[in-house]
């Protein structure tokens, strides 16, 4: 795996470990659930990119739910 595709994926790591902890703050239903449906789609557009990278291949190119 190259590098900065780690790097990547280690910073994503990152970023769900701290939305897994905003999780438990008082905080609006509504607030909790916008935050994570924007992250779930952060990580698997960032997923997705690395993928790609790594092995040239889209499998996502023609779903037209993704992207």
């Amino acid at each position: 795996m190259k590098d900065e595709n780690a790097e990547k994926i280690g910073t994503l790591a990152d970023e769900l470990d701290a939305v897994l902890f905003t999780s438990k703050l008082p905080l609006p239903p509504q607030l909790h659930l916008s935050s994570l449906q924007e992250k779930v789609r952060e990580a698997r557009d960032i997923l997705a990119a690395v993928f790609k990278d790594e092995t040239g291949d889209d499998p996502w190119e023609d779903n037209p739910l993704v992207g």
